[in-house]
């Protein structure tokens, strides 16, 4: 069985990712769906302080393709 959790950013942008995922406590999903990459670039340098990488601890897409996304350091997909 598949299950969809919400992961809610209080801000937007690269801020918003990175509180999100500092401020996620429950298990990591296999894969996350950002709803652009601003978030997902957060989203995953907060996850990276807390010790988790991706593709090995969750997957990551982000949306919109902005310049950032495909820096050496993120690489997303979106």
């Amino acid at each position: 069985a598949q299950h969809l959790r919400i992961i809610m950013a209080h801000e937007e942008g690269y801020a918003g990712g990175w509180q999100a995922a500092l401020a996620h406590s429950a298990e990591l999903p296999d894969g996350i769906f950002c709803a652009n990459a601003q978030l997902a670039c957060g989203f995953l340098d907060g996850m990276r302080q807390r010790g988790k990488q991706a593709p090995h601890d969750f997957h990551l897409i982000g949306f919109d393709n902005t310049p950032q996304s495909g820096q050496f350091s993120y690489q997303l997909t979106t």
